[in-house]
């Protein structure tokens, strides 16, 4: 109490009442030219002396100059010992006394702020008798000013010493005191004269401040945090016993600090526009720095509400130049919340995005560039989320895998449902193309779980090895690689996430998620699908070599993976265990695989070990070469012809799809001759790029010869094949070269799979007929059954005695048959060739699930042979379908009697055969023979 007295007299008045202050209006703006009379505590307008905060002032003063003068002596002696161990080491007494005297200064900076922090701070913050929180803001007004000015005066001081220096660790501490304690009237009014002060940019100071804070504190998280809070308060007493509760406290300090100031400084700076973005660039990477660290809920809602009041004080367009390429970083880090279990964090975090994509789109009109963003780093953060979750023991099977990415699902959803009448951020034109980045976003998420089945017994995430079945273990194991995923839209959600990208802007990504489809058509035997896709793999390929300058590449993360810039990354991981570090190592290099593999850019010229680094000495992913993306196209045009012969018959096919690439192969080498030198995107000297052009067009003109023999070795295998055909008489039912289609269709009784999942969606929609192709596999299964049937007998088979397209929709329902009869009983289940009437569906609908397959026949009205026989392609299907008669039942067997016979005609999206084996139809027409359809 004595102590406040001195610092508040009585008595001494200094000058006499201050001079009336004219009210400010809009023409007469006064503010600022009297802020140095608007500070004064007394109501009788009198000044005293000695002023208040006197001798507050004077011991702070004293206290960090005698601080920051030794912390500038170590420095400079720590620098001196630094080269005189460079030199030679022949006087060891001068070595030694250089050391002593830097201890010597280190011991006396730490005593300096170690005074500052127990005797002025310390004792008054847990005096009993200033608890009130006028009291505690009355101490710590005592102290902020000074404090506030010796600090952001002495910052070179305070940068030059390592952030987990114990002095700069406690002179930093007790600022964050004094903003946490302090008026925020006193703040405020100190942060509009930093605004305001001309020269030296106090306000970037203090910036810098509020990040050496962030620097600083993070030390006090992970495995380390014991021994840096013990090195910190070694002798001083203290009142902080747990450090998690230090962190939180602290990095909420910070988030605080920093929207006061964004609150308060954000409009004072618009006449100042350089000043602005700087402050604004400052301000943003803190908040990056602050949601990067692993931190409560509660810190990770104010650094997001702190950004989000960026957002609005600043403006989008402000935003995003000022983080520039870094908003890749802030798409990892906005995604990882979206993925956080607190509710809060996840409805900000949407809130947030919100603000951003309706800022560009207003401003733009468009979203493909963040979208972009997004959409590439998705996967990495995905398969980090999935790592956490392991690291934490939360994932025992590949169930927990799917289930842990639930929340950001969840997000997804709600950002997905986002209404303009609800949200004026939302243009009515912005919330379908908001709807189509929401699902491209859950495809992308689907196809990290398809690439980790695609692994099988090999998937290890994070060091630790799954199954690759997701059956719980009163199940036997299966052969089969994807039993339990008969269903899952595996194959559209990986053609979805290929197709959100183009191959103009972002060719690999594209290629990254085409390449897993491939590997997914392998793995189910689907041959022709897996040649389709790399087919389409060299025509983005190829479509992308033009526009190789305008390709973007992701950056790696830096605070994700480097321990020294982040030495809270052990705590992401048991650090009781004596791997953890190895275990975060295997966390990085897992989540920077389903970045990009690194062997994807290498694909058809040199393979690469996993280990090899996939980016530049900046972070930077390799930006590829017309040479390489060359080499590439040859190589998944060979592979693709490779798969065409797998898959048999499919000559006329491959030769019609390879003679289309090489024509635009051939269009991009005359483009390329035509634009000359010009094209290369280089800004070395004419000798360097007419080098660089020359090799890339020899690149071009081996791509086309390569395409062009392929194409010449075809052609002679289909003439050849052709004589041996018009030599050998062949039996009048081979199917052999034949596309074989049939139409799906569930009915019924819904499984538990169709009515909600948190895994995969299904690719099959409730009653809606898909044409789907059968492979080579159940085929051959068809046709060497001499029994009437694979399937077991009874309600679930179509007939004791099949013909033989009966018998390859039953091979072809087999999985699907096996797959529902997992989750209901086998009497339940009827498999059938024609859809059943209403009258059995009103009967049996409630308890039974009907499994329709039905063959369909290529239409020739959209065939490239001028309606021959030999259809390539089409995208209509026709059937006919004998309706049921209901006049006449058979009671016995359960069956509806066949009546007049209809034609159905379905037509899809795409001409079959493509990169997917099946496809929803679009459009359903019965014909009746003879009458109107």
């Amino acid at each position: 109490p004595g102590f406040i007295a001195i610092n508040y007299p009585l008595a001494y008045a200094c000058i006499g009442r201050r001079r009336n202050l004219i009210p400010a209006s809009w023409t007469h703006q006064n503010l600022d030219d009297y802020d140095e009379f608007m500070s004064c505590p007394y109501s009788d307008g009198y000044d005293r002396l000695p002023r208040s905060h006197w001798l507050a002032e004077i011991l702070l003063s004293n206290t960090l100059s005698v601080c920051a003068s030794s912390l500038e002596i170590s420095s400079h002696l720590g620098n001196g010992e630094e080269t005189e161990a460079h030199n030679s080491s022949k006087n060891h007494n001068g070595s030694n006394r250089m050391k002593e005297n830097l201890h010597h200064c280190e011991e006396i900076a730490y005593n300096a702020i170690g005074i500052l922090y127990d005797y002025l701070l310390r004792r008054h913050a847990m005096d009993m008798r200033f608890q009130a929180e006028a009291a505690r803001a009355r101490i710590t007004g005592m102290f902020a000013i000074p404090l506030l000015e010796m600090t952001v005066k002495d910052i070179t001081s305070l940068m030059r010493v390592e952030p987990a220096n114990r002095v700069r660790c406690l002179w930093l501490l007790c600022l964050l005191h004094i903003c946490q304690e302090s008026p925020e009237q006193l703040l405020r009014d100190q942060l509009r004269l930093y605004c305001n002060s001309k020269g030296n940019s106090p306000l970037s100071k203090f910036i810098r401040l509020i990040k050496m804070c962030i620097l600083s504190f993070q030390g006090f998280i992970g495995d380390s945090s014991s021994k840096q809070f013990s090195r910190v308060f070694n002798g001083i007493p203290t009142y902080v016993q747990d450090v998690t509760w230090l962190v939180q406290e602290s990095f909420n300090t910070i988030c605080a600090v920093i929207i006061l100031l964004i609150d308060e400084c954000a409009d004072i700076l618009l006449a100042f526009p350089e000043e602005r973005k700087k402050t604004a660039q400052g301000v943003f990477d803190c908040i990056l720095f602050v949601l990067t660290t692993p931190q409560s809920s509660v810190t990770q809602t104010r650094g997001l509400g702190a950004v989000s009041l960026g957002i609005d004080k600043f403006g989008v367009s402000v935003f995003l130049e000022t983080v520039s390429d870094n908003f890749q970083h802030w798409a990892r880090v906005l995604i990882s919340l979206m993925n956080s279990t607190a509710l809060s964090v996840r409805s900000v975090a949407v809130d947030f995005i919100v603000s951003v994509i309706g800022g560009v789109f207003d401003e733009v009109g468009s979203i493909d560039e963040i979208s972009l963003v997004f959409l590439t780093v998705m996967p990495e953060v995905v398969a980090r989320e999935i790592g956490l979750y392991c690291l934490k023991g939360q994932i025992n099977d590949m169930r927990d895998v799917e289930v842990c990415l639930w929340p950001l699902r969840r997000a997804l959803g709600d950002l997905e449902e986002t209404n303009p009448d609800d949200d004026d951020r939302v243009d009515v034109q912005l919330a379908p193309i908001l709807v189509t980045f929401c699902q491209a976003c859950q495809a992308i998420i689907d196809g990290v779980l398809i690439e980790l089945r695609l692994e099988g017994d090999n998937c290890i995430i994070a060091g630790k090895r799954f199954n690759r079945n997701r059956q719980p273990d009163n199940i036997k194991e299966s052969n089969n690689a994807w039993q339990g995923h008969a269903f899952d839209a595996d194959e559209e959600s990986l053609y979805e996430a290929a197709s959100i990208f183009q191959p103009e802007t972002a060719p690999m990504q594209r290629l990254r998620w085409l390449l897993t489809l491939k590997a997914l058509h392998e793995s189910k035997g689907q041959w022709l699908e897996a040649a389709e896709t790399y087919l389409l793999c060299a025509r983005t390929i190829a479509e992308s070599i033009p526009h190789i300058s305008s390709i973007w590449r992701p950056s790696l993360f830096t605070l994700w993976r480097d321990p020294r810039r982040s030495p809270w990354l052990t705590a992401l991981a048991d650090g009781t265990k004596p791997n953890a570090k190895q275990s975060v190592k295997e966390l990085i290099l897992f989540a920077d695989r389903f970045l990009e593999s690194p062997t994807l850019l290498m694909t058809g010229t040199l393979k690469i070990q996993a280990s090899d680094p996939i980016s530049t000495f900046h972070g930077k992913l390799y930006y590829p070469t017309v040479s390489s993306l060359c080499a590439m196209l040859s190589s998944v045009s060979t592979e693709a012809i490779k798969l065409y012969a797998a898959e048999g018959g499919t000559e006329v096919l491959a030769f019609s799809r390879l003679e289309h690439l090489l024509k635009n192969v051939m269009d991009i080498v005359d483009t390329h001759k035509s634009t000359g030198v010009d094209m290369v995107n280089d800004t070395t000297s004419l000798r360097e790029r007419r080098k660089r052009f020359a090799e890339e067009h020899a690149a071009l003109r081996r791509t086309s010869n390569s395409v062009n023999s392929l194409l010449a070795r075809l052609a002679e295998s289909m003439v050849s094949l052709e004589k041996r055909n018009t030599n050998v008489d062949s039996p009048p039912n081979l199917i052999r070269g034949k596309h074989i289609f049939v139409r799906l269709t569930l009915l019924g009784k819904k499984p538990r799979r169709f009515e909600e999942s948190t895994s995969i969606p299904t690719f099959l929609e409730w009653g809606s007929p898909f044409i789907c192709r059968v492979r080579s596999s159940c085929i051959a299964k068809a046709q060497a059954s001499n029994n009437p049937s694979k399937v077991k007998k009874g309600r679930n088979s179509i007939a004791p005695q099949g013909s033989l397209e009966d018998k390859i929709c039953e091979a072809f329902a087999a999985q699907f048959l096996e797959a529902l009869c997992d989750e209901l009983s086998f009497q339940s289940v009827i498999l059938c060739t024609k859809s059943p009437s209403e009258g059995r569906l009103l009967r049996e609908g409630g308890s039974k699930t009907f499994l329709v397959v039905t063959m369909v026949q290529m239409s020739n009205a959209f065939s490239n042979n001028g309606g021959s026989n030999d259809i390539i392609e089409s995208k209509r299907f026709y059937s006919k379908n004998l309706l049921s008669n209901p006049a006449a039942q058979d009671p016995e067997n359960d069956r509806d009697v066949n009546g007049p016979m209809t034609i159905i005609e379905s037509t899809v999206a795409q001409h079959f055969p493509c990169a997917l084996s099946r496809q929803r139809t679009i459009i359903t027409t019965e014909f009746v023979p003879g009458g109107n359809s």
